[in-house]
């Protein structure tokens, strides 16, 4: 997520102002979200495999109506204050990083679990 944001920062002096506070709005939510789902695959894999299975694909499911719902909010909102172009690539291109990341550390484990 530090790295998104310092990519973003890195870039400021090319953005509008409205364009960079969608970008950093869009990073820090999908970055609040892969946390929030990591959280939740994390405390499922130790359970029954459809309490995880529900977990990973709820959570996943859960990120993308809230990326939803935020896309609308700033689209009817604040779309002068906020570039709903820039908040949605910015949610795009982290939720895809975030969710390799977190399926990475999803099968990490369930591999070291089946060598014990």
């Amino acid at each position: 997520m530090l790295a998104a944001v310092a990519a973003v920062w890195m870039a400021r002096e090319r953005m509008s102002a409205a364009s960079l506070r969608g970008a950093v709005l869009g990073v820090a939510l999908a970055g609040s979200c892969a946390v929030a789902g990591m959280a939740l695959t994390a405390w499922s894999m130790g359970r029954e495999h459809a309490v995880f299975l529900a977990a990973l694909v709820g959570g996943i499911l859960g990120r993308l109506a809230v990326f939803g719902a935020v896309l609308a909010c700033v689209g009817l909102r604040a779309a002068g204050t906020i570039d709903t172009t820039a908040t949605a690539a910015a949610m795009l291109a982290s939720y895809l990083v975030f969710q390799v990341l977190e399926l990475y550390l999803v099968l990490l484990r369930a591999r070291s679990k089946g060598a014990r």
